[in-house]
């Protein structure tokens, strides 16, 4: 399943979160985890200390079909992982393109981080045991979350599923936090949001890996939204931003650009489709025509720098460039200028000496 239907499946679930199935229970035992697993179904475990399952919630209908007939109480939970695989792909709810996402978190403070972790690592294994003796070859994925975490996104209308990308991209979970918040923004329909959270996490990624830090990454991603409501070319303007910051630009002044051309009754989709693309070409442009004018590289990076410098707008970048060629040309006729006046005075001279002789 893409991570857009389980975005939906996430938050059809909402309805259902609140009244939790919960089928089994066995209260006898101090809780020590609780484990989420998602694959179209969504299921989630208590276990104790010893790693046997005191408490099973079916998350959503499909998830009450999996678990009822099982004997999950008192069982381990890697075996009642392996159960639930397996009547998963006996029921036809694993497709080959679905992913299986296991989430673990504290119940209790004093429950250690290496616990949890050791227990992800048994918790995949078994899985990709069921998997494999099935011939399927789904991905499996594995985290340990917050508490903090899980509670404010299921608040907010998404299970892990939704958010594990970014999680496996190493922003911080308070980062995600404030990323689910920008769903709450006037005008930004919420669950187009929650089913664009792939395409949001991989533009959170992006400026990451572009060198910005991720106070100044959110900042960026929530001024493009505000200006792609929709989410329809958000990565189109991520990749704008990106190209100008390492021309030596500031990003924001895209975003600028981009809000004033809509108050001014730009037509908005236009102005996405194109203006984004044109914004990160132009700066590659002028490069290409810098080195085309003979430049190296290096010196056509320096002066798209400079002149951007001078202008962040980048109202006035060709004029600046083009003034630069213009002192520049000016420089060489000057200094050709003067080498024909020292050929003249050379000749002349040889003139005089002749004359004199």
């Amino acid at each position: 399943m893409s991570l857009k239907t389980k975005a939906a499946v996430s938050i059809l679930t909402m309805a259902l979160v609140v009244t939790v199935y919960s089928f089994f229970s066995f209260t006898g035992a101090q809780a020590a985890a609780h484990v989420t697993l998602q694959v179209n179904p969504a299921v989630q475990f208590t276990i104790a200390n010893n790693n046997k399952v005191i408490e099973v919630q079916a998350l959503n209908d499909d998830a009450k079909s999996l678990v009822e007939g099982l004997k999950l109480i008192g069982t381990e939970v890697t075996e009642v992982l392996e159960l639930l695989t397996d009547k998963a792909i006996q029921l036809g709810f694993v497709k080959s393109n679905e992913e299986f996402v296991v989430t673990f978190r504290a119940a209790e403070k004093n429950i250690s981080e290496e616990f949890l972790n050791q227990l992800a690592e048994k918790t995949k294994q078994a899985i990709s045991v069921s998997l494999v003796a099935a011939n399927q070859a789904n991905e499996v994925k594995t985290v340990v979350i917050s508490k903090e975490l899980f509670e404010f996104a299921l608040k907010e209308g998404a299970l892990p599923s939704v958010y594990i990308d970014l999680l496996e991209a190493n922003v911080s979970q308070e980062t995600i936090q404030e990323i689910l918040l920008l769903a709450n923004m006037e005008g930004v329909n919420k669950v187009k949001f929650l089913e664009e959270l792939n395409t949001i996490g991989s533009a959170m990624e992006d400026m990451l890996e572009a060198g910005f830090d991720e106070k100044q990454a959110l900042t960026l991603l929530q001024g493009a939204i505000l200006a792609d409501k929709e989410i329809e070319e958000l990565s189109t303007i991520v990749a704008a931003m990106i190209d100008i910051k390492d021309a030596g630009g500031n990003p924001e002044q895209s975003l600028a650009f981009i809000k004033a051309a809509l108050e001014q009754g730009i037509d908005q989709e236009t102005l996405l489709e194109e203006v984004t693309t044109l914004t990160a070409a132009y700066i590659d442009s002028a490069l290409i025509d810098l080195v085309e004018d003979g430049l190296t590289e290096a010196e056509a990076m320096a002066k798209v720098q400079a002149a951007i410098a001078a202008d962040p707008s980048l109202e006035k970048l060709d004029d600046l460039l083009e003034g630069e060629a213009t002192e520049d040309d000016e420089e060489d006729s000057e200094d050709d200028e003067d080498e024909s006046e020292d050929d003249e005075d050379d000749e002349s001279d040889e003139s005089t000496e002749g004359r004199g002789n």
